[in-house]
């Protein structure tokens, strides 16, 4: 990478008020690089460096034993970094995760890393869910994950967070099922007649519906794992004069029973375990950001 080449900030994470870590990429997608920096403010050099030559997804941390940062790194294709600072740091792999890793099968990228007491859970595009130890790494009760309902093409799994391994949150996104067909005798015939009509629009335009069909809208779902099964416990919607679905993006446990998540065009969750959650339109959005500006989440 040239020194003027632009760089993207990709991700971040705060450990501290005085530790944080951000990934910074260069915009060669051939040549991917992504340049890991750690901020220790109360050293007088504060600043630490790692480079890895893959493409950074998601981040977490813990502050260590010593009092300094531990930083976990994870790529899209699978790979986790384990950056503790002042020492060595380690790498392994997920294996089947990612496209271009040789060990990659149909799984795709992985995409978030989360952090709960001491156990590294990692989530995918196919459904996956993954979790990591200091002895390995496996499927996180692989039997029991959310499966794909008949009319969908696969889950999505996104961020996750939770207290325990008993009390987890994880946003899914259905992905509907391809609605493109061939087309029938009668839209051929109809179209070979517009054709020789020369109205050759109307003709691709039938061509064009088949091709395309249904429109796919991707439907998000917040998921609770109470440790025996996972409960879907909001369906969020982009608001009240517009009920489309809609997809989370983001969860944030500000309490055992003070749960909320964030999506697309102004969405707020919030609820706790065992009741439904309340799901703000985006009109509300507003409203609710000034209530809570002064709170720990309105930062």
């Amino acid at each position: 990478m040239k020194p003027d080449d632009p760089l993207r900030l990709d991700r971040a994470i705060a450990l501290t008020k005085d530790a944080f870590c951000v990934v910074f990429s260069g915009k060669d997608y051939e040549d991917m690089y992504s340049y890991i920096l750690v901020y220790e403010g109360r050293l007088e050099q504060p600043w630490s460096r790692s480079d890895v030559p893959r493409k950074i997804d998601g981040l977490a941390g813990k502050i260590g034993a010593d009092g300094r940062p531990i930083i976990y790194a994870l790529s899209d294709e699978g790979d986790v970094y384990t950056l503790p600072m002042g020492e060595a740091t380690s790498h392994r792999k997920i294996a089947g995760a990612g496209v271009y890793s040789e060990d990659a099968t149909d799984l795709g990228y992985v995409n978030s890393i989360a952090l709960v007491g001491d156990v590294l859970l990692v989530t995918g595009y196919h459904s996956q869910l993954y979790r990591l130890t200091e002895s390995g790494m496996d499927w996180f009760h692989k039997e029991k994950l959310p499966q794909a309902p008949e009319t969908y093409d696969y889950l999505v799994f996104g961020d996750l967070n939770g207290s325990t391994e008993s009390d987890l949150y994880m946003n899914v996104i259905y992905s509907p099922i391809s609605t493109r067909r061939a087309l029938t005798e009668e839209e051929n015939a109809r179209r070979r007649e517009l054709i020789e009509q020369g109205r050759i629009e109307e003709a691709s335009a039938i061509r064009d519906a088949a091709k395309r069909g249904a429109s796919r809208v991707n439907e998000g779902r917040l998921y609770h794992w109470n440790g025996q099964e996972w409960r879907i416990v909001a369906k969020p919607r982009s608001g009240k004069h517009y009920p489309e679905p809609e997809t989370l993006s983001d969860i944030f446990i500000e309490a055992r029973d003070k749960i909320w998540a964030v999506g697309g065009n102004g969405v707020i969750c919030a609820g706790m375990p065992n009741m439904d959650f309340r799901i703000f339109p985006s009109r509300e959005m507003m409203k609710n950001c000034v209530r809570l500006r002064n709170s720990r989440i309105g930062w």
